[in-house]
């Protein structure tokens, strides 16, 4: 179903005050979307820079976290294991982060 068709049937089978609250959670629900996208896509990147983080610094390493970090969906944790890899002079730094999710 089209939209339009859909906003037609609301049209003719509800009343303005129930056309109203309808709208208004179609646009809560559009919003939720956008925001949970913008969440994914922001880990994504995390998880992206976390990877070429490890690559660089902790090439051994790097399957076993990140098979850890792809589980991980807290963006502040994922931020904070980014952080870490820069100051991190071992890889137990930065399992001491993973293993506490």
């Amino acid at each position: 179903m089209t939209t339009e068709k859909l906003s037609e049937t609301i049209q003719r089978a509800f009343s303005k005050k129930e056309r109203d609250y309808i709208m208004t959670l179609a646009e809560r629900l559009k919003e939720e979307g956008r925001i949970e996208g913008e969440k994914k896509g922001r880990r994504k990147g995390l998880r992206d820079a976390i990877e070429l983080g490890l690559t660089l610094k902790f090439p051994h390493h790097l399957d076993d976290v990140m098979n850890q970090v792809k589980e991980i969906r807290d963006l502040e944790v994922l931020t904070n294991i980014k952080k870490a890899i820069k100051t991190a002079e071992d890889i137990s730094e930065i399992l001491k982060i993973t293993d506490a999710v």
